[in-house]
């Protein structure tokens, strides 16, 4: 979940050659209409969801 979040964030590109894309995670209203308002750092919202407390830290060893 960390590095799917991770790569959504960091603007990934879609690695295919001879085209230009990224992602990004935006909000959307009741109606299911974009609000334009990107939720981002949501990998890092995560890692201090850790009940360990350490950061998911153990996910680098």
């Amino acid at each position: 979940m960390f590095a799917t979040l991770d790569e959504l964030d960091a603007d990934g590109d879609v690695n295919v050659s001879g085209v230009s894309a990224g992602w990004v995670v935006m909000e959307s209203g009741a109606d299911g209409s974009p609000t334009g308002r990107v939720l981002s750092d949501l990998n890092e919202d995560l890692l201090t969801m850790d009940p360990s407390g350490r950061d998911a830290a153990d996910l680098w060893q």
